[in-house]
């Protein structure tokens, strides 16, 4: 444990107050003894969040910012710098994931929404905080795509599109810069609070929790991806299927797909049916 390179680092990482990314800040924390700093736009999931960490709390901290706001990454990083924190890390997990429905009928200020922080954040923080992350002994980019990446699927066109967008340009930023550790995570559907805004509660729905895995499961593999420096991570088997699906089957697997949703009856597909 001693030789790992994530040993007391400074993590800095957006919507780490719950989900997937209180899970990483946790283990971090617990198991390696890094300083976590989280960007969060406000307080939810934080109380459990700092319940959970108990005695190690003292190396959490959160600054509240909206991570989709390139003015507001400026002010973040000159709070590091006027501080004398030099973060080794930066996790960008912060996302958004709107209700399913057509393209077409999305609100302007939900798809504005959307690919402001599942995209725009990303391009954001790594343009703006690569200077001073540099300066690390071990810096290192991480960004939390999604399997929606991997695979077109009816009804979530602007959260595929971010997340895929935010998948190519780390991908694209880790070639450019082979000489530093930058990760991309694909993680499969994951039970936590990023579905809120369907229509149902996704984790009491039987045929999706099937697919779905447990958080801490999947923070798990997450980090010990990091430890690795993997460069590219998928994880979850329906983001594997999915995957292996597309790569084989292009034009048939997202019909089928489609297909499924819609002779589920599922309310939360509804509106991706609707004319």
């Amino acid at each position: 444990m001693k030789n790992c390179w994530l040993q007391n680092k400074t993590v800095l990482i957006t919507g780490g107050a719950s989900g997937i990314g209180a899970g990483i800040a946790r283990l971090l924390i617990t198991k390696y003894a890094c300083k976590v700093i989280a960007v969060i736009i406000d307080d939810t999931g934080l109380e459990q969040t700092v319940r959970e960490l108990g005695e190690n709390s003292g190396n959490f901290t959160c600054l509240y910012y909206d991570v989709s706001q390139y003015e507001n990454w400026i002010k973040i990083k000159k709070y590091l710098e006027d501080n004398s924190v030099q973060v080794d890390i930066l996790i960008n997990n912060a996302g958004i994931f709107p209700a399913f429905g057509r393209f077409e009928n999305v609100a302007k200020d939900k798809l504005e929404n959307c690919l402001n922080i599942d995209f725009y954040s990303v391009v954001y923080s790594i343009q703006v905080m690569y200077p001073h992350i540099s300066k690390s002994d071990t810096p290192a980019f991480v960004t939390i795509s999604s399997s929606a990446a991997l695979a077109p699927i009816a009804g979530t066109a602007p959260y595929t599109a971010a997340k895929s967008a935010s998948k190519a340009l780390t991908e694209c930023f880790a070639f450019e810069h082979p000489e530093i550790y930058v990760g991309c995570v694909c993680p499969g559907f994951t039970k936590t609070n990023l579905f809120s805004r369907q229509k149902e509660d996704i984790s009491k729905n039987k045929l999706i929790s099937a697919f779905m895995s447990k958080r801490d499961r999947m923070v798990k593999k997450i980090v010990h991806g990091i430890k690795r420096k993997k460069y590219r991570m998928v994880y979850g088997a329906d983001a594997k299927l999915m995957e292996f699906l597309f790569k084989f089957f292009p034009k048939s697997f997202p019909r089928f797909f489609r297909w499924i949703m819609k002779i589920s009856k599922q309310q939360m597909f509804e509106d991706i049916f609707i004319k």
